[in-house]
């Protein structure tokens, strides 16, 4: 029985973020949304992702700040989140902390302790493909250019900036 991690797979989970991140084939601009809670799905992403992160030998922190009231796709946000916990994993060394936040108000953040990233390439982590090493890397360099346009499409905002004392720390704001 296949292990779910050879080149068929591995096509099958490309073909799913290239829908995801494709407007013309997924067929939407903006998402119409419905009222969520981004603190309760960022729960759920924890949980769900809980395996994954214990089996690498980390932490997983979640806190919620306040009202985290939002208006959005419950699944989308699910992916956004997702999507930032595995660019932390990947890129994060060791057994550091990866924390995760829900608000004050429509946010959420995705903080790692790594090395951060280079000034230089700030501007480019969200650009589809993008990877620094292309070499060392094990993803295709889509899973954050989802994010912006899962956030986009909410009408919402992406940032990164390195975070204080280390590592990287991804924003994403959406309307409440």
């Amino acid at each position: 029985m296949p292990d779910g991690s050879g080149p068929l797979n591995l096509g099958h989970r490309l073909c799913g973020r290239i829908q995801t991140f494709d407007p013309g084939i997924v067929g939407w601009t903006m998402i119409r949304g419905v009222g969520i809670d981004i603190a309760d799905i960022g729960r759920d992403v924890v949980a769900a992702m809980a395996p994954k992160v214990f089996a690498a030998q980390r932490d997983l922190r979640f806190e919620s700040f306040g009202d985290t009231a939002a208006i959005g796709h419950p699944e989308a946000i699910f992916r956004i989140y997702r999507n930032l916990i595995d660019n932390a994993l990947s890129h994060a060394p060791g057994v550091t902390p990866i924390d995760v936040s829900a608000g004050p108000g429509p946010q959420l953040t995705v903080r790692d302790y790594g090395p951060g990233i280079a000034e230089v390439d700030l501007p480019h982590v969200f650009d589809r493909f993008w990877r620094k090493d292309r070499r060392s890397s094990t993803g295709a360099g889509l899973g954050l250019g989802i994010v912006q346009r899962l956030t986009e499409a909410h009408g919402g905002t992406v940032s990164v900036e390195n975070a204080t004392g280390g590592g990287a720390s991804f924003r994403v704001r959406l309307e409440v």
